[in-house]
C-alpha cells in the first residue's frame, strides 16, 4: 500500500512548543474512500504531560484520535478521547495501534503527497 507524506504544523506559543514530532506520515486510501490514517512518533522533551485530542488539516473535513484492536479475528477501531504524551517522553502512532484519523479525506489533496496536520 502506497504511502503519502504528512507534515505536522504545532501551535506555536503553547505548551506543543516542547514537542517533537518525527517520522510522520499517511497510509493512501483506495480511490474514491473518504477515510485515510496518518502516523507519527511524538517525543514530549518538556517535564509536564501533554495531550494530542485531535486536529485539523487542509486534507480532510475532521481529523480524529482512534485506536485499532484485535477482537478475535477482526480487526476494530474506535474513537478516543486522546492520547496522553508522558514528560519526558515518547508516544508512536503506529499501524494496528494507535492513530489519527483523516475524517472526509479530500482526495484530489492527498494525491499530491504531501498534508499539513495542526495539532490540537
Amino acid at each position: 500500500m502506497k504511502s503519502i507524506g504528512l507534515a505536522l504544523m504545532l501551535v506555536a506559543g503553547s505548551a506543543w512548543s516542547q514537542v517533537e514530532v518525527s517520522d510522520a506520515w499517511i497510509r493512501a486510501s483506495a480511490p474514491g474512500q473518504k477515510i485515510a490514517a496518518g502516523y507519527m512518533t511524538i517525543r514530549n522533551k518538556s517535564g509536564q504531560p501533554e495531550r494530542l485530542v485531535g486536529g485539523s488539516s487542509q486534507a480532510a473535513a475532521k481529523v480524529e484520535t482512534h485506536v485499532s484492536n484485535q477482537d478475535g479475528e477482526v480487526m476494530r477501531m474506535r474513537e478516543v478521547k486522546g492520547y496522553d504524551i508522558p514528560a519526558k517522553g515518547t508516544f508512536e502512532l503506529k499501524p494496528n495501534g494507535e492513530f489519527n484519523d483523516f475524517r472526509g479525506s479530500y482526495e484530489d489533496y492527498l494525491a499530491t503527497e504531501t498534508a499539513e496536520l495542526a495539532a490540537a
